[in-house]
């Protein structure tokens, strides 16, 4: 599966965090180094999870966790150490254990597009480590959240 392409995209998710790469984020080239941008989606994500209700927490106290099956980034543009990011972030699909959320990074100065990706994420027991169905609380909650019924 492929990230959706801005280009193709009648607009990015409303969603977003801002992040401001560290000096330490960054490489050898002054660029923020590539697998940070999986750190970005990783905020952006639980950002999401809180702002839809059900925080990595409620996950935890309702015995379950969450691991990720695969990443996927693409990247157009770099950042750079003093640059402010807008992470956007929503999830574009659910599987029967794994839902997968797609990821658009955009400078907010100049909105210039950086970094797409994606993640799926597999829905695991906590006691026994093997997947079990998305929570349909959870699944709910963001169907609600994406028709902008809770904003």
């Amino acid at each position: 599966m492929e990230p959706v392409k801005p280009e193709n995209m009648e607009k990015r998710p409303d969603f977003f965090i801002t992040v401001k790469p560290r000096f330490a984020d960054t490489d050898a080239n002054a660029h923020v180094y590539f697998s940070n941008y999986l750190t970005y989606f990783d905020m952006a994500l639980f950002e999401y999870f809180k702002t839809v209700g059900c925080s990595f927490d409620w996950f935890v106290e309702n015995g379950m966790n969450l691991y990720y099956a695969e990443a996927l980034t693409r990247f157009k543009d770099s950042a750079v150490f003093g640059d402010t990011l807008h992470v956007h972030t929503k999830i574009s699909s659910f599987g029967n254990t794994s839902f997968t959320n797609d990821f658009f990074i955009f400078d907010k100065t100049t909105d210039r597009f950086l970094n797409s990706g994606h993640t799926v994420s597999v829905v695991i027991n906590s006691t026994t480590g093997k997947p079990v169905p998305v929570p349909g609380e959870f699944k709910n909650a963001v169907i609600k959240f994406e028709k902008n019924e809770t904003r």
